[in-house]
């Protein structure tokens, strides 16, 4: 081990900040304490970004909506159905049907319900379609503006989902677009009953890659203490999370694949993360938000470093960040973490 008064792992400053290496907008879990004295206040601030751009933009903001995981009480809420964030487009969630002719529905999700999203749905003159959310407290002028921005000519059709309590707002929006666009009654809106599954898109970008690498290397860390990070062997992934490199880098340091570690299913949600070393390489593996739920999330495998010591091999570290139920949580404290695979399989 490095001496205690040993710099920030990424630049050298001491002046440090209290690590999350489980990113805190996945919540805070009893038992794990995240890394002191090894990255400064100035290297944490530059993380936000990747850090954002997974909780906000990826397959986990869905997940953090359904399990109610809230991140810092400061930070404002967005809600990743209307808006991307950290350069990251927003959710999309539709709900698809099998019977011809039926158009898929935008959906959000509302106190763990899906349902559909408030939003106007346009059929330009050439049969293209377009689809504008209605953000919260979002003025005429950003409307039109959101309007203008997608090139439409004209209009042949256009369907609006709201609640009835919203609709004098919404009139404001449409007034923008003439006084021919404005609500009618239809009673032959789709049912949500007519529709056989839904299909959820996210789009992932460098900082999400990042993300992921940081989470596997954090905890790595934070699992085998005889490493401090700062090590010739780490000088790679290191770079790699400050700054992504070329598309190149991105596979040599995360891969990625669709199966669930270890062939079983836990029956609570939580996240998995394992550090690895063989004779010849540093290794971290990470599942985030893998549940119950017949999803598969990917199951990433994080390249840290080559292993400095032959003679250091054969090591298993793994760890579940289980979330207790809601009603189990204790203000930021929203799960624990379990050492192994003692977690219980579905059946």
């Amino acid at each position: 081990m490095k001496p205690i008064d040993a710099g920030c792992i990424y630049c050298g400053d001491t002046n440090f900040s209290r690590e999350h290496g489980m990113l805190r907008c996945l919540g805070e879990f009893e038992g794990y304490e995240g890394l002191l004295d090894r990255v400064c206040a100035g290297c944490n601030n530059g993380f936000k970004k990747i850090d954002e751009q997974l909780c906000r933009s990826g397959r986990e903001a869905f997940f953090r909506e359904y399990l109610g995981i809230e991140g810092r009480k400061h930070h404002g809420k967005v809600n990743p159905f209307y808006r991307g964030s950290a350069g990251g487009k927003r959710i999309e969630v539709e709900a698809v049907s099998s019977e011809h002719g039926v158009p898929p529905i935008a959906l959000e999700l509302t106190d763990g319900t899906l349902r559909e999203r408030r939003q106007i749905t346009i059929i330009d003159g050439n049969g293209h379609r377009y689809q504008i959310p209605f953000q919260d407290k979002m003025t005429p002028e950003q409307f039109r503006a959101q309007f203008d921005s997608l090139g439409i000519k004209s209009i042949q059709n256009a369907d609006v989902y709201c609640d009835d309590d919203e609709k004098e707002w919404i009139r404001t929006l449409l007034a923008t677009l003439g006084s021919d666009v404005t609500f009618q009654r239809d009673d032959r809106q789709p049912s949500l009953a007519r529709y056989d599954s839904a299909l959820m898109t996210f789009e992932v970008t460098p900082l999400y890659i990042r993300a992921i690498a940081k989470i596997a290397f954090h905890c790595f860390l934070g699992f085998v203490p005889r490493f401090r990070g700062d090590e010739e062997c780490f000088s790679e992934i290191r770079s790699f999370i400050q700054s992504e490199g070329s598309p190149s880098d991105w596979g040599r340091f995360v891969a990625c694949e669709r199966k669930i570690y270890g062939g079983t299913r836990p029956a609570t949600w939580g996240h998995l993360v394992t550090a690895e070393i063989d004779y010849s390489r540093l290794t971290s593996r990470v599942q985030l938000f893998l549940g119950p739920l017949e999803s598969e999330p990917y199951l990433f495998t994080v390249n840290l470093g080559r292993n400095p010591s032959r003679n250091d091999s054969g090591l298993k570290e793994i760890r579940f960040f289980e979330y207790f139920p809601q009603a189990e949580r204790r203000g930021r404290i929203v799960g624990a973490l379990k050492h192994g695979l003692g977690i219980r399989g579905l059946v």
